[in-house]
């Protein structure tokens, strides 16, 4: 599992190829030109959000390090014999392993990456089957859902059940100890308040945000691109009567990871926002909660509200609520 998870699942290029593959529209089905444009200028951006936080030369030795270790800690009778077939055929200590998996896979050139997915978008699957990266990628993965993760499941299955039997020998033994209860998959309530922070001498963050930060950040990173008809619906809401629409806001309530998309509610029980991240100051708060500078990062119900009728034309599904302002 861990050696999935690892070489291959966060190995950089085998992502690219899994956002590749997933352009193939269903068998038998032609995309029009219009969904097809939008397919693959999304896919450009995901790419070159990856491409912008890589070192191709790091990630070439990531790969190779990685592969080796896959290769000599997992016993050879357990590997898929053609994963063992492409290292006879080429040694990772002659450096022909990393030309051919990695190099030859292209995963760093944009020109080559983007003809590739423009053919996966007409239903050329073919040409990505080909792609060296892509082979390797579906032979450990196919070696890892048939043979190695049915053990995975049946041993997690043992274990938790173990778990169980050991913590209620812990919690007779000792009786006079406070366990923490453990919260998965259990309905969780956490209380705090909207509150601004100071994470350190001359900085201070503010509770809100609002839709004129948007407008701020558009296209000044990759991760904030936005179409040229996104930003002039925002830079006309910012400039009505009614101003900015209230985007995200922080408070001190103690979130954990799973926690996203859970439901914020005011003293009045009401649904005001929805919650999505932590502050960077507070990610320690899974072992260390400092209410002094742990905030969780709330979306804020109107900000949903306002895009699902002005940016998803869906006004419609307003209509179908008790709003209160």
């Amino acid at each position: 599992f861990e050696y999935q998870r690892e070489a291959v699942t966060a190995n950089t290029i085998f992502g690219l190829v899994v956002t590749t593959k997933n352009l193939a529209p269903p068998k038998d089905t032609k995309l029009d030109e219009v969904t097809k444009a939008k397919k693959l200028a999304d896919y450009k951006a995901q790419a070159r959000s990856i491409w912008k936080d890589c070192n191709p030369g790091v990630e070439r030795q990531l790969f190779t390090t990685t592969m080796k270790a896959y290769a000599s800690d997992i016993p050879a009778d357990k590997q898929d014999p053609l994963f063992l077939g492409f290292i006879k055929k080429h040694p990772f200590e002659t450096g022909k392993f990393e030309a051919e998996y990695f190099d030859r896979g292209k995963w760093f050139d944009s020109n080559a990456v983007y003809k590739l997915a423009t053919k996966v978008l007409d239903g050329d699957i073919k040409s990505l089957e080909k792609n060296p990266s892509y082979v390797l990628y579906k032979t450990l993965t196919d070696r890892y859902t048939t043979v190695f993760l049915p053990y995975y499941q049946g041993y997690s299955v043992q274990i938790e059940a173990a778990q169980q039997v050991f913590l209620q020998g812990q919690m007779r033994m000792e009786n006079n100890r406070s366990f923490y209860p453990d919260a998965n998959q259990t309905f969780r309530l956490a209380f705090g308040q909207v509150a601004p922070y100071e994470p350190r001498d001359g900085v201070a963050y503010k509770w809100q945000t609002t839709t004129s930060g948007i407008v701020e950040k558009a296209n000044t990173e990759l991760d904030f691109v936005m179409t040229s008809e996104l930003k002039e619906t925002f830079v006309k809401q910012n400039s009505s009567a009614q101003g900015p629409v209230p985007v995200a806001f922080i408070a001190s309530n103690h979130s954990t990871g799973g926690n996203s998309g859970s439901p914020v509610l005011n003293a009045k029980g009401e649904l005001i926002g929805v919650n999505f991240d932590r502050v960077w100051e507070g990610t320690m708060s899974d072992y260390y909660f400092d209410s002094r500078i742990c905030r969780n990062i709330t979306c804020d119900i109107r900000y949903v509200l306002w895009v699902v009728e002005n940016v998803g034309q869906s006004g419609h599904l307003l209509k179908e609520m008790t709003l209160i302002k």
